[in-house]
């Protein structure tokens, strides 16, 4: 496999992959690029989501968000995806 990246001129090229998530990661890197160089911000490989979880003590129902970051294929999708597994009652 072999990839070659020309991030001044936008380009991507990906030889020899047989796996998908190679042109995801393609697309990622240039948008990182392009957002550190012409903006200013950071990218970052992450997930986040909303939460509705039960204070300890109080017994209240707060709301939390939470922001996983990883790499690539280290489950940040399925553990976003899927609640706690609290109902709001």
């Amino acid at each position: 496999m072999q990839i070659l990246r020309f991030p001044e001129i936008g380009v991507t090229f990906i030889l020899g992959s047989d796996y998908y998530g190679e042109t995801k990661k393609g697309f990622l890197t240039q948008d990182g690029w392009n957002m550190k160089t012409e903006q200013g911000r950071l990218s970052l490989h992450a997930g986040a989501r909303i939460d509705h979880v039960r204070d300890v003590q109080t017994g209240e129902l707060k709301t939390v968000g939470t922001l996983l970051l990883g790499l690539s294929a280290t489950g940040k999708t399925t553990l976003i995806v899927h609640g706690p597994g609290l109902d709001r009652n």
